[in-house]
């Protein structure tokens, strides 16, 4: 037989007290420690639509129903309004805003629209199973929703690459032996942005020497790939960055692929440099989260100088 449930807590126990959304992101805007990620939730609200509200199942769910009743370009006005209603707060805004009104929300890439409005609150947040969304999808039987379906298909098959790239990451990530004696890690991982699965690598050292002081110690070094490659290509040069003469042996080297490249996820979207510059950015900003030197390959060259021109 099954023991008996516990008795819930009092109404005055302060485990009962469950704090309210609005309570949370207070908290969240308060703390020193947040304040990179909330300020990177904030430059991004336009992809969602939603402004302040909070992300959870019901507000999902309400998407997927007017996905599905009234068709893309509808969802897309309810969420974005026109493309001509407001001044952009980015560059990357600012191209996608420019696509959508050379010939409306229905000239954006099939799928975009889908895969712009659940990037967040399936993919990432997780507020719907990615099964309750796929049976909704089959069910509806229309264009639209077969192209999000072939999206939401993608997302998964990255899923899986991205878990079979972390397992078997550690058994080959042991570096050559360095010059000043020091072995490097070079892993795989793997980062959201916006919702979208990227893979990065990176080269520690596998046995530090005593760390220098912070103030001493060089910047992390961020290398961006050229076009059709991917951050594999640097593989090499992490660990021979890593040992070169009068560098700390705590240097870290990273090296990022860029959305639509390598390992990281092709979705549907109208892809720009400022989508790739912008990626660049958060990543610095939410991964790497020290001073930098950043590199880059043929047309990662002009983004790692567009990021950094505009990084802050």
């Amino acid at each position: 037989a099954l023991p008996p449930c516990p008795a819930s807590p009092p109404a005055s126990s302060p485990t009962s007290v469950v704090p309210a959304p609005a309570e949370l992101w207070a908290a969240a805007k308060a703390s020193a420690s947040c304040a990179e990620q909330v300020r990177l939730r904030e430059a991004t609200a336009y992809v969602r639509g939603l402004g302040d509200d909070v992300a959870g199942e019901r507000v999902a769910m309400q998407l997927l129903e007017d996905f599905v009743a009234d068709g893309p370009e509808l969802l897309a006005e309810k969420l974005w309004g026109s493309p001509e209603g407001r001044l952009p707060g980015s560059k990357e805004e600012w191209a996608f805003r420019r696509v959508a009104r050379r010939e409306g929300y229905g000239g954006l890439v099939p799928g975009e629209v889908f895969s712009r409005a659940f990037s967040e609150h399936l993919l990432w947040l997780g507020c719907i199973s990615t099964r309750a969304v796929a049976q909704k999808l089959i069910a509806s039987q229309s264009d639209a929703a077969a192209v999000a379906l072939q999206a939401l298909e993608a997302h998964e098959w990255h899923r899986l690459l991205a878990l079979q790239d972390v397992q078997a990451s550690p058994a080959a990530a042991e570096g050559r032996g360095a010059a000043d004696g020091v072995r490097r890690r070079v892993e795989f991982r793997y980062w959201r942005w916006r919702g979208y699965l990227l893979r990065y690598l990176v080269a520690t050292p596998a046995t530090p020497a005593a760390s220098p002081p912070t103030s001493a110690r060089p910047p992390a070094c961020v290398a961006v790939h050229g076009f059709a490659a991917s951050c594999a290509q640097f593989d090499g040069l992490a660990e021979a960055l890593a040992a070169e003469a009068g560098a700390w042996p705590g240097t870290e080297f990273y090296a990022l692929d860029m959305l639509g490249f390598g390992h990281a996820e092709k979705p549907p979207l109208s892809f720009t440099q400022y989508i790739w510059e912008q990626c660049v950015k958060d990543f610095i900003l939410a991964v790497v989260r020290q001073p930098v030197v950043l590199m880059g390959n043929s047309i990662g060259g002009g983004i790692s100088q567009a990021a950094a021109a505009d990084i802050r």
